[in-house]
């Protein structure tokens, strides 16, 4: 390639990828999808007293049943939430998969919706993670509205 086409070459590349990078950064690109946020930034709520209260409660009364492989082969998560206040409520159940040795392989989540007061119901995440045995489940964090 002779030196003037490279540089022609170089230019209109150059051009396109200012565009590229432009509309990634703005998060404009795949009609303004955002970019996905780094594994290792975390993001914090402040609840105040009572909801923090009412979340630990929620999650003191959320048992897992089952962590298994389904009929696909794939992780299935059962449990059941208990609504220990006077009104109906959701539940967003946050979970996290363990190996054999105890490290964190993956995350999902579950939600029980319109628990009447003071009653148990059950929820259910299905996962596209493959069990393997040994693996546990543990509930992280429950949330209740």
């Amino acid at each position: 390639m002779t030196p003037c086409c490279a540089r022609r070459r170089r230019r209109s590349r150059g051009k396109l990828g200012r565009v590229v990078t432009a509309a990634l950064v703005l998060g404009a690109w795949s009609g303004g999808a955002s970019k996905p946020s780094s594994p290792n930034v975390r993001t914090t709520t402040t609840l105040s007293p009572a909801e923090r209260a009412a979340n630990d409660q929620a999650k003191r009364d959320t048992h897992i049943s089952s962590c298994a492989a389904g009929v696909d082969g794939k992780i299935v998560i059962t449990g059941t939430v208990r609504n220990s206040s006077a009104l109906p409520g959701t539940f967003t159940i946050q979970l996290r998969i363990d190996s054999k040795s105890g490290k964190a392989l993956f995350f999902t989540a579950a939600a029980a919706d319109g628990v009447a007061a003071h009653a148990t119901a059950r929820w259910s995440a299905r996962t596209g993670a493959r069990f393997e045995p040994g693996m546990g489940c543990v509930v992280t964090s429950v949330a209740s509205s």
